[in-house]
């Protein structure tokens, strides 16, 4: 999980870059770690989502 993670992030923030490079010729990093960021946040969010909740453990006690 956490190779496929870092190899994710560091494709949307090699994407970004390149694109504002060839663009607009002025990379914005800060914009850029931001929305890495945020893209790192939504997967481990979705990951943790994933894992089902144990509902038979609750009612047992």
């Amino acid at each position: 999980m956490f190779s496929e993670m870092i190899k994710m992030i560091f494709a949307i923030f090699l994407s970004a870059t390149v694109w504002q490079f060839i663009a607009h010729k002025d990379v914005m990093w800060i914009e850029n770690m931001g929305i890495c960021l945020a893209a790192l946040f939504f997967y481990l969010l979705f990951e943790w989502a994933k894992v089902p909740y144990n509902w038979k453990k609750r009612k047992n006690k």
